[in-house]
């Protein structure tokens, strides 16, 4: 009796769109606003999976990993514009003049936007320490931010993923053979912009 082996692996648009997405952001972190700073930044992460299968939902502790993650993003600055508005006081021989700030305001603008790169090597600790490779781009704000890429396991297939990215935290989707939905926690934080700041004096009379 013949038996046909049916193959699992992603098909070519799952690896086209997630490959298409991280062209797009490639693009994006080349086109960089005025007032934007790099960081670049390594922490730990621990994800825990539960698979989805026609019969629900599933812890799958073999699936548990442990790794490490590096972040680059770009992130825009904190604006503070200052301007003094400044008078020309002549001085008691009616000749010189001094200059006086007579009134002064202040605009901050919160820049509040990232967006980057992030490459993970996990471990599965239950299966006999199964290596994965992920490369994903990001976008969001200082906080919150998602995420769409494509990784590689050693001993199955390609894969794809997508997850929303929290402050030590988070929450995720893997499509390999099954979907499988992921939470975990890490070691980073919010993003930490920097501070911009303008001054401008304008001479109120000349």
């Amino acid at each position: 009796m013949k038996t046909t082996k049916r193959s699992h692996s992603l098909s070519a648009p799952y690896h086209l769109g997630a490959l298409g997405a991280l062209a797009v952001l490639f693009c994006l972190l080349a086109v960089r606003p005025v007032a934007a700073g790099n960081e670049f930044r390594v922490g730990a992460v621990l994800q825990v999976p539960f698979s989805i299968s026609g019969s629900g939902v599933a812890f799958n502790q073999s699936g548990i990993r442990l790794g490490l993650t590096g972040q680059y993003a770009d992130i825009d600055d904190d604006t503070i514009i200052i301007n003094r508005f400044i008078d020309n006081q002549p001085e008691t021989d009616g000749r010189l003049t001094r200059q006086v700030v007579t009134r002064e305001t202040v605009k901050k603008d919160e820049g509040n936007r990232v967006i980057g790169l992030e490459a993970n090597l996990f471990f599965e600790i239950f299966n006999n320490w199964n290596g994965t490779v992920e490369l994903l781009g990001f976008y969001g704000t200082n906080d919150v931010q998602g995420a769409l890429g494509a990784g590689y396991s050693f001993t199955h297939d390609l894969f794809v993923v997508g997850k929303l990215m929290f402050p030590y935290s988070e929450v995720g989707l893997r499509y390999m053979y099954l979907p499988e939905i992921f939470f975990g926690v890490k070691t980073l934080g919010s993003f930490s912009p920097d501070t911009t700041t303008y001054i401008n004096e304008i001479i109120t009379n000349k």
